[in-house]
C-alpha cells in the first residue's frame, strides 16, 4: 500500500517563500474532478485509490494550472489525489467520488 501525506485541507500555504495553492473540486464528485494548482515549480500529480492503487498519474506545469480528471467511470469510493512538486513539497486531498 502507498504512502500518503495528507495535510489539512487549506487552498493555500507557504512553502518556502513561495506560495502554493492546491484545491480540488466539486467534493464529492461524480464526474468530474477540477484540480486548480499553483506554485513556482511544477511537479506531478497523482490519484489513488483508498487502498493505494495508482488510478491515474499527470505532470504539473509550473505556474497556475486548472486540471480536469474524469472520475464518471471510477466506483464510489474514498479517493486521494497528491502533488510532488519538483523541489520537494508534497500535498494530498482526500476526495469522495459518488
Amino acid at each position: 500500500m502507498g504512502r500518503f501525506e495528507v495535510d489539512f485541507p487549506t487552498d493555500t500555504r507557504t512553502v518556502g517563500n513561495l506560495q502554493f495553492v492546491f484545491d480540488v473540486y466539486p467534493n464529492p464528485s461524480n464526474n468530474l474532478l477540477f484540480l486548480n494548482f499553483y506554485y513556482k515549480n511544477g511537479g506531478f500529480g497523482k490519484l489513488h485509490s483508498l487502498n493505494g492503487k495508482l488510478i491515474e498519474q499527470f505532470v504539473v506545469e509550473p505556474g497556475f494550472q486548472n486540471i480536469q480528471i474524469p472520475v464518471s467511470d471510477l466506483p464510489s469510493g474514498i479517493y486521494f489525489i497528491s502533488i510532488t512538486t519538483f523541489d520537494g513539497a508534497v500535498a494530498t486531498r482526500k476526495v469522495i467520488i459518488d
